[in-house]
């Protein structure tokens, strides 16, 4: 009876949690050169091609669900099922008013309907507003913003896409802050699940977690990690409820059997056994990144939370239904949690190590934008070179972080090009040894002046 009350009552929120588009074929408008993944070129097509979204900014890239390309004013998450969604570059670029308006501006409104209408714009973020400085009018929505420009005789699309590309090029400053800036691989994950709408502010910078030897950054709702194992370009929610339940006072349920109602969908964990997901739960997770990138996979069923809510909780997220206001779908704020318990114990990072000697070779002055070397030699306490250590280079502004691996010699070589203003003085790179079985052992730093 009690789970037959969630259902009821989780049954009220509407299924339009979850964007579904169809496609159909159209001839390709595509920039030449510049290839439109097939699972991408329909949908494109079907509303506008060049003209509505713009020229590709680049090629598909693949990602765990798909492939994700972007446009000048748009960027797509097209998956192997055959499902196109847009990225909410909105949410990720664009605070939103409070209370933000119900629908389009009259200025926009028969504009917006024609192309697509809130189904495809998502709901608006912003009042239309005026930009002097580009002498137009502009309106912000969760997937696109419109502008008309005066003198114009019907509105386009703003660059949502173009400003994206251009800021992860070099990795992206955290939308709402000034100084706190994560590399492009961050970015781009941060951005496609929904931005700060999903995972709150930042809590933290990005640091290495010394016992991974990863970087991690803390969120509100989460925690963003960026693998260094694969050429540091797989950026992933972190699976800390699996890793750190204990610490955030989280216990995994039991396996148990599919329950056949139209309002939950089975994951399956193993021998027909697995956990069910209300339906609400399921839309907002393939409405933000898919399952296997913002859960992870579920670790209880869906339950009554200590303050009356309805709750499910994954290896990366807790879900919760919000009842305050109009119903939603939220998350649990676990990475403040996680931040105040766990992140002094995996953030700070030793200084040298009498069982290892790192020496470190740099030039004591660059240019902006020039290109050097800092070359490393790892020995031991008995002197002798240590022949495939792993080196993680730390970062600093908008460096992205990188690692080596030492030679026969104990020597490796990180070639650097110091980019940005921020990157401007004098700049302490911070060079540590990693062990497997011990996490990060050793840290030292070095310094270098860089010159405008």
């Amino acid at each position: 009876m009690r789970k037959l009350w969630i259902l009821l009552s989780m049954g009220i929120i509407s299924l339009a949690l979850a964007l579904r588009v169809a496609t159909d074929s159209y001839p390709s408008q595509a920039t030449p050169g510049m290839a439109i993944a097939p699972e991408c070129r329909d949908f494109y097509q079907k509303h506008g091609g060049m003209t509505f979204f713009g020229p590709p900014l680049e090629g598909p890239i693949a990602v765990a669900d798909g492939k994700i390309q972007t446009f000048a004013n748009a960027r797509f998450l097209c998956t192997s099922q055959g499902k196109v969604y847009l990225v909410p570059l909105g949410a990720a670029l664009i605070p939103a008013d409070d209370p933000p308006p119900a629908k389009a501006d009259p200025l926009f409104a028969a504009w917006v309907e024609a192309h697509g209408g809130l189904a495809l714009f998502g709901p608006p973020r912003t009042a239309i507003r005026r930009n002097e400085a580009q002498k137009r009018w502009e309106q912000h929505f969760r997937y696109l913003g419109v502008a008309l420009n005066d003198g114009a005789a019907a509105p386009t699309l703003l660059p949502y896409g173009q400003l994206i590309w251009e800021t992860e090029k070099q990795g992206a400053a955290i939308p709402g802050t000034s100084t706190l800036t994560f590399p492009a691989p961050f970015y781009r994950l941060f951005q496609q699940i929904g931005g700060m709408d999903v995972l709150g502010v930042p809590l933290t910078g990005p640091y290495l977690n010394r016992r991974t030897g990863d970087y991690e950054m803390v969120f509100t709702y989460g925690v963003v990690g960026l693998t260094l194992n694969s050429g540091y370009t797989q950026a992933l929610i972190l699976p800390i409820v699996r890793d750190w339940g204990n610490q955030l006072g989280i216990s995994p349920d039991p396996l148990t059997q599919p329950v056949s109602s139209p309002q939950l969908r089975f994951f399956h964990v193993r021998d027909g056994l697995g956990y069910n997901l209300p339906l609400p739960f399921f839309a907002f997770l393939e409405n933000h990144g898919g399952m296997g990138v913002l859960c992870g996979q579920p670790i209880t069923e869906y339950r009554w939370g200590k303050d009356g809510q309805i709750e499910q909780w994954c290896t990366n997220i807790g879900l919760v239904w919000l009842q305050q206001g109009q119903p939603h779908i939220g998350l649990r704020p676990i990475g403040v949690t996680y931040k105040r318990l766990v992140t002094p114990q995996v953030s700070s990072l030793p200084g040298p190590n009498p069982a290892f000697t790192l020496n470190i070779h740099a030039p004591s002055e660059v240019r902006l934008d020039e290109t050097f070397p800092l070359q490393v030699t790892v020995t031991t306490a008995q002197g002798q070179p240590l022949a495939g250590a792993r080196l993680i280079l730390a970062p600093i502004g908008r460096q992205s972080p990188e690692t080596a691996q030492t030679d026969a010699q104990g020597q490796a070589t990180f070639t650097l090009k110091p980019q940005g203003l921020d990157a401007v003085g004098a700049q302490i790179y911070r060079v540590c040894l990693w062990q497997n079985g011990e996490g990060v052992v050793a840290c030292q730093p070095t310094q270098v002046l860089v010159l405008p």
